[in-house]
C-alpha cells in the first residue's frame, strides 16, 4: 500500500488537530513504579511487544519497515516513560490473531492452574496441539456467560453433558456439596471417548449425594429422559446441559415433557454470538 493511502486511513482516525508527532514528545512525568517492577524490567530489558505489521490504521510498516500506527504510537508513549524498555516488534502472527476462540475451565476455581479441555472439531482446534508448546504465551478475556450450577433455583438437579461438553461439569463436581442432590448424565459416542471417568469417579468418592452415569451410543439407543425417569415427575429439578446443538435441543423437548420448566433448563452455547 502506498504511504499516501496509509497516512489517509491512519488520519481517518485521528482528529485534525491530533499529530502524529504529539506523541513522541517528552513526557512531563514519569509511571510511578515499585522498586520490585523496576528491576523486573531491568533485568528483563527490553521487554518485546509484538504487533501487527499491516493492519493499518492500528498497526504496521512503513515503507523503511519502521512500526507506525495507532497502537505502535501508543507503546512508543508509554516507552517514554519507562525510559526505553519496550521493544515494537512488527509481524504477521497469523496464528495469534486468527480466531478468537470460547473455550470452557474445566479446572477448579481455587485451582493454582487454569485447564481447559480442547477437542478437535474444527481447522482451529485441530491445529492447536501441534502448535502449542510449554513457554507459549496467551492472552485470556472472560469470563462469559451465567453457566454455573450455583445460579440453579432448585438444589435437586440434572447435569447433562454430550461429549466434549463434560468440560463445565469437571469443575462443578469438585465444587458441589452436600446440599445439592445431582445426577450426571454423560452421553458420548464410544466408552473410550470417556477419558475423564476416573476424575470423576474419584470426585465424588465421599458424595454419596453425586451419580454419575455414562452413557455410549455406539452400544446402546441414545438416552431417554422418560425411560430413564419413567412416572417420575422432575417439576422440582434445575438441569445444565452442555453439548452439541442438536443432542442440546432434544434433551431440552425431554425435560420440558417431565414437567420441567423452561426456566429450570440452563445450557452453554459453544461459541460466541
Amino acid at each position: 500500500m502506498p504511504e499516501k493511502d496509509r497516512r489517509s486511513l491512519f488520519e481517518q482516525w485521528l482528529p485534525p488537530e491530533a499529530s502524529l508527532q504529539a506523541v513522541k514528545r517528552p513526557p512531563t512525568e514519569q509511571f510511578f513504579l515499585t522498586n520490585e517492577e523496576r528491576i523486573l524490567l531491568t533485568e528483563n530489558a527490553p521487554i518485546e511487544i509484538g504487533v501487527m505489521n499491516a493492519w493499518p490504521p492500528i498497526d504496521y510498516v512503513n515503507d523503511q519497515g519502521k512500526p507506525i500506527g495507532i497502537g505502535a504510537n501508543f507503546i512508543e508513549a508509554i516507552n517514554l516513560r519507562l525510559d526505553g524498555a519496550l521493544k515494537i516488534i512488527p509481524g504477521s502472527w497469523d496464528f495469534i490473531y486468527a480466531e478468537y476462540h470460547p473455550f470452557t475451565v474445566s479446572s477448579h476455581p481455587s485451582c493454582c492452574n487454569l485447564r481447559v479441555t480442547v477437542k478437535a472439531l474444527g481447522d482451529y482446534t485441530s491445529k492447536l496441539q501441534s502448535s502449542l508448546h510449554e513457554g507459549v504465551s496467551s492472552s485470556i478475556q472472560g469470563p462469559y456467560g451465567m453457566f454455573n450450577f450455583k445460579n440453579g433455583k432448585y438444589k435437586k438437579q440434572l447435569w447433562i453433558a454430550g461429549g466434549i461438553g463434560i468440560t463445565p461439569f469437571l469443575s462443578f463436581i469438585t465444587e458441589v456439596d452436600e446440599n445439592y442432590h445431582v445426577t450426571l448424565i454423560w452421553t458420548v459416542k464410544t466408552l473410550g471417548e470417556a477419558s475423564y471417568q476416573d476424575e470423576l469417579n474419584s470426585a465424588i468418592k465421599h458424595k454419596p449425594n453425586v451419580r454419575i452415569l455414562i452413557h455410549d451410543t455406539e452400544t446402546k439407543n441414545h438416552f431417554s429422559i422418560e425411560n430413564h425417569y419413567n412416572s417420575v415427575n422432575l417439576a422440582d429439578t434445575t438441569a445444565f446441559i452442555c453439548g452439541p446443538e442438536g443432542m442440546r435441543y432434544g434433551f431440552i423437548e425431554q425435560l420440558l415433557k417431565k414437567r420441567v420448566s423452561i426456566n429450570d433448563i440452563h445450557f452453554e452455547e459453544f461459541s460466541f454470538r
